[in-house]
């Protein structure tokens, strides 16, 4: 028995629904409040975990996964157990379904953001997050998806963008003596 989503059909229709993350990522880069950039990368999250799904990357869709309930997790608590047991499951997850050399940088990136997320507000958020993007943007790239390396491209440009941003608008310390 075909499943609907094999074939050519299946490779597009995967293919369009991380096209609507890239949507979805941008919507929630360019919030410059903390809060609504969680809420959003939740979202994002979850699209991006059908659309590995769909491709069958399943390393990137369980650590996605586990990312998009550790975002949401890190609007309601900061909590250094809830954040290390995220890290751990990450890390273990990410290794039993590993199946490429490129996955590990998810595992590495997704870690890096969480301690981010749960620890972290403003430019220092912002920089690990970004290392986090430049790691899954190598592992999207390696599996072919259009709309997972757009995106994290993407979130690259505005990342910086943001975090130029908010360091133009921080409160400049004097270098007098």
């Amino acid at each position: 028995m075909l499943s609907f989503f094999e074939g050519e059909f299946g490779i597009y229709f995967a293919q369009f629904v991380g096209l609507l993350g890239y949507v979805v990522g941008c919507w929630a880069f360019m919030d410059r409040q903390g809060q609504g950039f969680r809420n959003k990368l939740t979202l994002f999250s979850i699209v991006m975990m059908v659309h590995f799904l769909l491709l069958g990357a399943l390393t990137s869709a369980c650590v996605v996964a586990l990312g998009a309930l550790r975002t949401f997790i890190s609007t309601k608590t900061k909590s250094t157990p809830v954040m290390l047991l995220f890290v751990a499951a990450i890390i273990g997850v990410g290794l039993m379904t590993l199946t490429s050399q490129a996955e590990l940088l998810t595992i590495i990136g997704t870690s890096v953001a969480t301690i981010a997320l749960f620890k972290l507000e403003g430019i220092a958020m912002r920089a690990c997050i970004l290392l986090n993007s430049f790691c899954w943007l190598i592992n999207n790239f390696y599996l072919g998806s259009i709309g997972g390396t757009a995106v994290e491209f993407t979130f690259v440009i505005i990342n910086l963008y943001t975090i130029y941003k908010l360091y133009s608008a921080s409160p400049k310390k004097s270098t007098a003596i």
